[in-house]
């Protein structure tokens, strides 16, 4: 935590904490407030479902690709689904500033829609693009998960 009241990469103005750096950014975008990363307990590495509004800044920012592979796969096939289904969420992986630093990027390791908004074209399309998942629901919720 800074002397101004704002975590590190952050700026106190006008009462409120803005973003400085890239990381505090990210913060911004996924967690909608300052994390203290330095006071952390989730070993540099916290995972957060998002909405595919915060999805669509991160792409913009080029802060999440969806050529990067993670355990052998892509976040494109959630960004896709995604862009055609936006009412489900996401599952990013977001490292402490320190671990960006050193190459560490956002990745997605799962995704979820409530049973309440799920059509039957939704049900095929996840079956058909989230089958191979470690951890797959379809019943009612729809939720892969990617280890």
């Amino acid at each position: 935590m800074t002397k101004k009241g704002c975590p590190t990469g952050w700026e106190l103005k006008n009462n409120r904490c803005i973003p400085l750096t890239k990381s505090a950014r990210i913060d911004k975008i996924v967690f909608k407030t300052p994390i203290d990363w330095e006071k952390s307990r989730s070993g540099g590495h916290r995972e957060v479902y998002i909405n595919s509004n915060q999805l669509k800044q991160l792409l913009k920012n080029k802060y999440i690709s969806p050529d990067v592979e993670i355990n052998t796969r892509s976040n494109e096939p959630f960004i896709e689904f995604m862009k055609a289904y936006p009412q489900c969420e996401i599952q990013v992986g977001v490292p402490a500033p320190d671990r960006q630093a050193k190459g560490e990027v956002l990745d997605i390791a799962a995704i979820r829609c409530d049973s309440k908004k799920v059509t039957k074209a939704m049900k095929n399309d996840f079956i058909d693009t989230f089958h191979a998942a470690d951890d797959f629901e379809h019943r009612t919720d729809l939720k892969a998960w990617y280890d």
